[in-house]
């Protein structure tokens, strides 16, 4: 089980990167709590897009930025890239 949040945890990260998003420093400025944090792995845990994802992830990042409308954690994503516009 640990392994499975482990891994969706790395999708995470690796997902906020592509948006261009760091989610340590989202964490630490305060606009992400660790508790949303942690339910967002739980979130992408559920997932049942997961080999899209990682599909995405494993190509060479083009130049955009946008979170596919498959993240379940797209509406987190996006909003935490709205605070930086």
């Amino acid at each position: 089980m640990f392994s499975k949040l482990f891994h969706h945890a790395d999708l995470m990260k690796e997902m906020s990167r592509r948006a261009d998003l760091d989610l340590g420093a989202e964490i630490e400025d305060g606009r992400l709590s660790a508790d949303r944090f942690r339910s967002a792995v739980l979130t992408c845990a559920k997932c049942r897009n997961t080999g899209d994802c990682e599909a995405l992830l494993s190509a060479p990042a083009g130049t955009s930025n946008t979170v596919p409308d498959y993240c379940l954690n797209k509406a987190l994503l996006e909003n935490l890239q709205k605070a930086h516009e």
